[in-house]
């Protein structure tokens, strides 16, 4: 049994919502069962009992709502259906026992009662199949067993005992009604419920249709943004590397460190700009593998004049040692320079004044 399904959760409201109605229900055949058994003390008894039982059940069935984990709600459901099985076998044994010591009248008043617990269990627990069986198990049962049980002469008269039947058709009749009206509205409101969580699937599918129209907007923007940055800043960067040259060449070497400083600043922006276009194609589903050769010893320079500022901020010393077998690499190089440029900038960042 799903104790997390919708329906059980809105049959076990429904049934929580009803306790006023079965007290009156139940009283109403109490005093039937007195007048049959010409016994008072039986009719209170039984009631008190049956009583005592539903408010039970009833603790129980809040505990199940207020559930909120998958876990605690199963168990709370089982433990719900432990006591209104229980309250219901109660129900049914008066049933019989009206049958054995109510002679002809019993009979009637106790196929009434049997009748009445069964069409409301089939009505009022229809939404929730395997609740709806649990509960008409035992007035199944009782309706069965009641007519063939054979039974005593009763001790009322039999205007006593015509009274009791009558006050029994009364209350099953009334039953009826209540609990069709109990099951309209039941369905009205999980009809309710159905065409709601639609309309809130429709509008979360909208929203979402329209997120995702974003998300591609902004990855093209993106995409078009960091293409036209790349253009100007390689040139920046080749400028900046035949100044640097001539600069060198003169004997200015002062000022050729400054052309080298503008050289990885900008190399580390074109970095930046790198990720970011890599993480808009991705976005967008077009990321690709450019698979090339190229040097290693090239790869690790580069990466390492990109990050020499963030080394030396950090008062730190870079040092490179490529072994002599280290030649070329075949695989997409901006990816892999990408992982080395992210492994020395966690380093920079998290060493101070020591050796990379």
């Amino acid at each position: 049994m799903n104790f997390n399904d919708p329906s059980t959760i809105a049959v076990t409201r429904g049934h929580v919502a009803g306790l006023g109605w079965r007290f009156w229900q139940c009283a109403g055949f109490a005093i039937g069962a007195a007048l049959v058994l010409d016994s008072f003390a039986a009719g209170l008894g039984w009631y008190l009992a049956v009583g005592m039982s539903m408010s039970f059940d009833q603790m129980l069935a809040k505990s199940y709502l207020d559930s909120r984990s998958e876990r605690e709600r199963q168990t709370a459901g089982l433990l719900f259906i432990s006591g209104r099985l229980f309250t219901i076998v109660i129900f049914a044994a008066m049933t019989i026992g009206v049958a054995i010591a109510g002679g002809a009248p019993g009979q009637v008043l106790s196929v009434l009662m049997a009748a009445s617990c069964l069409v409301g269990a089939a009505l009022s627990y229809s939404q929730a199949r395997a609740f709806m069986l649990i509960s008409a198990a035992p007035c199944t049962i009782s309706l069965l067993l009641a007519p063939l049980i054979p039974h005593s002469i009763s001790t009322a008269d039999w205007a006593q005992g015509a009274v009791g039947v009558a006050w029994g058709i009364v209350m099953f009749l009334s039953f009826l009604m209540r609990v069709a009206q109990t099951n309209s509205q039941l369905v009205v409101g999980l009809e309710a419920a159905t065409k709601d969580a639609r309309q809130r699937q429709i509008e979360a599918d909208a929203k979402r249709a329209d997120a995702e129209a974003a998300n591609r907007a902004k990855s093209e923007f993106l995409t078009t943004m960091t293409h036209e940055l790349r253009t100007p800043l390689n040139a920046v960067i080749g400028y900046a590397e035949m100044i640097g040259e001539d600069l060198e060449s003169e004997g200015r070497k002062e000022m050729a460190e400054d052309a080298a400083r503008i050289v990885a600043s900008a190399r580390h922006l074109l970095n930046l700009i790198n990720q970011i276009l890599h993480l808009s194609i991705m976005e967008t589903g077009r990321a690709q593998l450019s698979v090339t050769e190229f040097s290693v010893r090239h790869l690790i320079e580069d990466a390492a004049a990109a990050a020499a500022t963030a080394v030396k901020t950090s008062g730190n010393r870079l040092s490179i040692h490529v072994g002599a077998g280290v030649s070329a690499a075949r695989t997409d190089r901006d990816n892999a320079a990408l992982c080395l440029g992210h492994l020395l900038a966690n380093a920079a960042k998290f060493t101070s004044g020591g050796l990379i």
